[in-house]
């Protein structure tokens, strides 16, 4: 049975922390490289018994690595989210401070029709 666990980590930690957790995918990945040896093997050796029993034990690693690689996936997708919002409200917090704004179409000056602010002098 599969059950879910959380933990806290800084936001700027959240890179290497999804590599750590990918580690176990290595390792599982490795582990099938040489079950399919040992497969190859069996079956030269006609082991038909032996051959299922390690493709099964084969299939539910396979599981395992893709609940986990799931999971990382997930992780990923929302720091991703985040940084990109992050992104976004930096940009949104120059234009309050007085940086750079962007004119929309819709805006008068883009038109070529500046309307007085009451600032010129006539």
């Amino acid at each position: 049975m599969r059950v879910k666990i959380s933990y806290g980590v800084e936001v700027e930690d959240v890179p290497e922390e999804v590599n750590a957790l990918f580690t176990y995918v290595y390792h599982k990945q490795r582990a099938l490289a040489k079950s399919v040896e040992s497969i190859e093997s069996l079956l030269d050796d006609e082991d038909t018994v032996a051959s299922l029993q390690l493709m099964n034990k084969m299939r539910e690693t396979m599981a395992e690595m893709d609940g986990r690689l799931s999971d990382l996936a997930l992780i990923l997708q929302g720091y991703n989210q985040f940084v990109e919002q992050q992104g976004v409200n930096n940009e949104s917090s120059k234009i309050q401070a007085g940086g750079p704004v962007v004119a929309t179409p819709s805006s008068n000056d883009v038109q070529g029709q500046r309307e007085p602010d009451g600032s010129e002098a006539e």
